[in-house]
């Protein structure tokens, strides 16, 4: 038996390859335009195993990747009608953002409030959605396709709404 010993990067290793397995199939259950019941516990399921797996494989709570398992538990708990949950998610992407800059990219920011606004739709009253528009405004439709994309899929506004949101960059024409 000791002759067989697992190597100790080994567990790490297998700690992410499960993290961004379930990590995957949640955000494909969080994207899809219909789920039936099962698909929505197993999103939950995935998004809550993929947060406690990334906690385990990253080992450091500032790291980029529990940013955005707060925002995928967010984004399920909203895609699930859960109000409560999604705001709590939501919640601690804005706080993790806050207090943890570090590898934080505009397209992260750009999610973060994609999760707070999909958590605040399920809550009483008018959700904010001027910051969600004015970070849409600053993306370039030429530029940005992925990241509009995926505001598409996420957003429940229709692709021509969000590409309205947009300002095409025009560069100046040489003299």
């Amino acid at each position: 038996m000791h002759a067989n010993r697992t190597n100790l990067t080994d567990p790490q290793r297998s700690v992410r390859e499960l993290a961004a397995g379930f990590n995957n199939r949640a955000w494909d259950l969080v994207e899809a335009s219909e789920r039936t019941r099962a698909e929505v516990i197993e999103m939950l399921d995935c998004a809550y195993a993929a947060r406690a797996l990334w906690r385990s494989a990253v080992r450091d709570e500032g790291a980029v990747e529990m940013l955005r398992a707060h925002q995928l538990v967010a984004c399920a708990n909203a895609r699930a009608n859960l109000g409560a949950p999604a705001m709590e998610a939501a919640a601690l992407a804005a706080a993790h953002e806050r207090d943890h800059r570090e590898g934080v990219t505009d397209f992260d920011h750009l999610m973060t409030l994609a999760a707070n606004l999909l958590a605040s739709f399920q809550q009483p009253g008018f959700p904010h959605v001027m910051e969600m528009q004015e970070a849409i405004a600053r993306l370039d439709p030429e530029v940005d396709t992925a990241e509009i994309d995926v505001l598409c899929k996420l957003l429940p506004w229709p692709r021509a709404r969000v590409l309205a949101f947009t300002r095409p960059r025009t560069t100046p024409v040489p003299a």
